[in-house]
């Protein structure tokens, strides 16, 4: 059977930092069990995120449902056949709630005793039919520590969602979140290239998305950080502890990452150090700069 890739974005206004992480891991794991029980599985799957977008991609989603066979357990054999083994009014009623002929019902050994069912084969469907359901729902299941409701107050979620890309296959998936239906349209960076552009497939959406000045993969804008404050440090002489959990802080403030040197009055140097460093690291997001015998002031 074929497979196919699944691209998703779910846009919204900027998200916190501190609910990317969770929010990454959580959309991943839910969308893969709910195609699993769909038996739509996906070979591999990867989840990004930045302030303005969660991103689902999931590699080798069958093209469609196989087929199965159902089996739907009915009323006891003595009350579904008469003396003479023909069908009763009982046996009549469930053989038309199941959409089958009365004739082609089958008794068998169930926990109830002999029982008659109805066995049938339920065709497949189209993944993108089953996807434009699924993910919704997922979407719509995430937990976050905090929500919010706007508009007609229906729906709650970490932030207002402001756009939807859903493509199976190159295709478009039809689906809604919230009113906002799906496109194959989104847009680059709110500051250096807030314009639309259109998206034909996972690969030309992550080149148009880099291109449009956004890296969704936190772990490269966090490595991008540390890179560049080492070499801004380093033009004064310093150079910065590998603070990992506050880079990746910062990779989840930003969708493009960016670093500029501040520099401080040296007079603040004269505080103890854990009161220096506390305040630029928790406070105000800032990574310290520190020479061979100390801080430095930037």
């Amino acid at each position: 059977m074929a497979s196919n890739d699944f691209l998703l974005e779910v846009r919204t206004e900027e998200i916190p930092a501190s609910a990317l992480a969770p929010a990454r891991a959580d959309l991943l794991r839910k969308a893969t069990e709910a195609l699993a029980e769909e038996g739509l599985a996906p070979v591999e799957g990867q989840a990004l995120a930045t302030p303005r977008r969660l991103i689902l991609w999931l590699r080798g989603v069958p093209e469609r449902q196989e087929d199965r066979a159902s089996e739907v357990l009915g009323p006891p054999a003595a009350a579904a056949y008469d003396s003479a083994g023909k069908p009763t009014r009982a046996a009549e009623g469930f053989a038309r709630a199941q959409k089958v002929d009365v004739g082609d019902l089958v008794l068998v050994d169930s926990p109830r005793g002999r029982t008659v069912a109805a066995r049938r084969t339920v065709a497949g469907r189209p993944a993108g039919d089953v996807l434009g359901e699924v993910i919704p729902r997922v979407v719509a299941s995430l937990s976050f520590p905090k929500t919010m409701r706007w508009g007609s107050g229906e729906y709650a979620f970490v932030r207002p969602v402001r756009g939807l890309l859903a493509l199976f296959a190159g295709q478009l998936v039809p689906m809604s979140i919230d009113g906002v239906t799906s496109g194959n349209r989104t847009v680059g960076h709110r500051i250096l290239a807030n314009e639309e552009f259109t998206v034909n497939g996972h690969d030309d959406y992550f080149r148009r998305l880099r291109s449009s000045h956004v890296e969704p993969d936190g772990e490269v804008r966090r490595m991008a950080i540390l890179q560049a404050a080492r070499g801004l440090a380093g033009e004064v002489g310093g150079s910065i502890e590998p603070d990992l959990d506050l880079a990746a802080v910062l990779a989840d403030l930003v969708e493009f990452p960016g670093i500029v040197r501040g520099a401080y009055s040296a007079e603040f140097l004269d505080l103890p150090e854990e009161i220096t460093t506390t305040a630029m690291r928790v406070h105000q997001k800032y990574l310290p700069v520190r020479g061979p015998r100390g801080l430095l002031p930037y």
